[in-house]
């Protein structure tokens, strides 16, 4: 049974703002906040999409003197456990389902303390949103408290999730009340309706481009094959690399240069533009898991999460994807199912990918030869395979 959420910590939380938070908001980010919340007394629902850091900054200079406890993943309250202790996170296993976090939310709010949530419950890929699902505008409505949406425009440029290094960007939060007579008004279908419109105004690419937001460090386009695996031209998988300001293909030869707009350009490109080159990759995935023999399978080193120490190590293993969902095979020949439909989408890194059911998170390691877009091309399987499931 999980203990009762704590109160946030307002003294830490302002320093945090004042000394370290606000100078970020302004040398960092030059933040730019459209709308308020002026009049709004707590409590209520606060939500964002997730982009990078930045956007965490943003969220709390768009909703200032207010604080709140914030719903994050188990994984990251390991890593900070004391400053999250303070901040009175309430832990989540990402992607699986856990009433205890609903029911530790709506303590909160009966107390009179607002909550931060995530609902993409990861960072964005290719600098739009991940899919929300309708559960989070059924658990608002249920709820019973006015929703605060923040949609940060410029946190995925400031550090694409692919990147090693951070650039300085002008970030514009949008801020907007929903309140509670107009949530009552509305059926969770109209709900989930407006939820799914305030994240669809996010396009950073798209932001970058209107604004005229030059962006051009030595490694502009450095990392990015992680995202961008599969060749268009030649139709390699896995077969790309990055320096620089070039993704090329090793197979055919293919190099697009990144410009400062974000725009790619080359003789063989196919693609201008990141999104239309990241939806043509999720099309061919589509195809694939619907063909019967659709199978994925490597071999892995797995984690294992420790509340109290973090990830151990579990040993060597295999990971095996199809139809059904993941079989994460353990050292001693165990195996852990993650059915597809528990799996909206999948939590990953360039190198690993995590996880998670009811009562533990793993951590799987993928062997250096697959961080060359393996778990991206995991995790468009996943979120096709969930959809078709749906449908």
């Amino acid at each position: 049974m999980k203990k009762q959420v704590r109160r946030v910590n307002k003294l830490l939380f302002n320093l945090a703002w004042a000394f370290y938070g606000k100078p970020f908001a302004k040398r960092k980010i030059n933040l730019q906040i459209e709308g308020d919340i002026k009049g709004l007394k707590p409590p209520f629902i606060l939500m964002a999409n997730h982009t990078s850091f930045a956007d965490l900054v943003a969220t709390v200079g768009a909703v200032r003197p207010h604080v709140f406890n914030t719903v994050v993943s188990a994984s990251q309250v390991v890593r900070h456990k004391w400053v999250f202790k303070q901040m009175g996170v309430i832990a989540k296993r990402q992607f699986s389902s856990d009433y205890t976090v609903i029911k530790q939310i709506k303590s909160v709010l009966t107390r009179g303390g607002n909550v931060f949530v995530y609902p993409e419950g990861k960072l964005s890929v290719d600098g739009r949103p991940n899919p929300v699902q309708p559960a989070f505008a059924k658990m608002v409505k249920m709820l019973n408290v006015p929703l605060v949406s923040v949609m940060v425009h410029g946190g995925y440029l400031f550090r694409p999730r692919w990147s090693l290094s951070r650039r300085k960007v002008t970030i514009r939060a949008d801020v907007k009340v929903l309140s509670l007579d107009e949530i009552k008004s509305m059926t969770a279908l109209e709900l989930n309706q407006y939820v799914q419109e305030r994240f669809a105004t996010v396009n950073d690419y798209k932001y970058q481009r209107e604004n005229k937001i030059e962006i051009n460090p030595d490694d502009l386009a450095e990392g990015l094959h992680t995202i961008l695996y599969h060749c268009p031209k030649c139709n390699s998988k896995f077969a790309l690399s990055s320096a620089g300001n070039k993704v090329a293909c090793l197979k055919c030869g293919m190099v697009a240069t990144m410009d400062e707009y974000g725009e790619l350009s080359g003789k063989k490109v196919a693609y201008d533009k990141v999104a239309d080159w990241y939806d043509w990759q999720r099309e061919q995935v589509k195809k694939e898991v619907q063909q019967d023999d659709y199978t994925f399978s490597t071999n892995c080193f797995i984690q294992k999460l420790d509340e109290r120490k973090g990830f151990k190590n579990v040993g060597n293993g295999s990971l095996w994807h199809n139809k059904d969902g993941f079989t994460l095979v353990l050292p001693d020949q165990s195996q852990v199912e993650f059915p597809t439909a528990q799996l909206s989408s999948l939590s990953f890194e360039a190198d690993c990918l995590y996880l998670s059911c009811t009562l533990a998170t793993y951590k799987v390691i993928m062997p250096e030869e697959c961080a060359q877009g393996q778990t991206a091309y995991l995790n468009l399987a996943v979120e096709e395979l969930f959809k078709l499931q749906q449908n």
